[in-house]
């Protein structure tokens, strides 16, 4: 299990007020190809414990697997924005 701080943030001109965000931006990126349906599902988990009201909660858990998705979405991630919150938020998840 790992824990995820929801750390506020201020990225200028975004909607983006804090981590949990960030994660849920970068696990909504569709891999090449498109989705499976085991893909899907996985990302769905991840969400459900970041969203629908829980996106003012101080931190969540999350599984293994769930861990190295969000990291591996974080990596991959190209954003449309230079901000050094993003940057922030890229290390702390690398540093879990």
């Amino acid at each position: 299990m790992k824990k995820i701080e929801n750390k506020k943030v201020d990225v200028k001109k975004t909607d983006i007020k804090n981590y949990f965000r960030f994660i849920a931006i970068s696990i909504n990126v569709p891999p090449e190809g498109g989705y499976s349906i085991i893909e899907m599902r996985n990302r769905m988990k991840i969400l459900d414990k970041i969203t629908n009201g829980n996106e003012l909660k101080d931190s969540a858990e999350f599984e293994d697997s769930e861990f190295k998705c969000i990291k591996e979405c974080v990596n991959k991630m190209r954003w449309g924005i230079i901000s050094k919150d993003i940057i922030k938020f890229a290390d702390y998840i690398n540093s879990l």
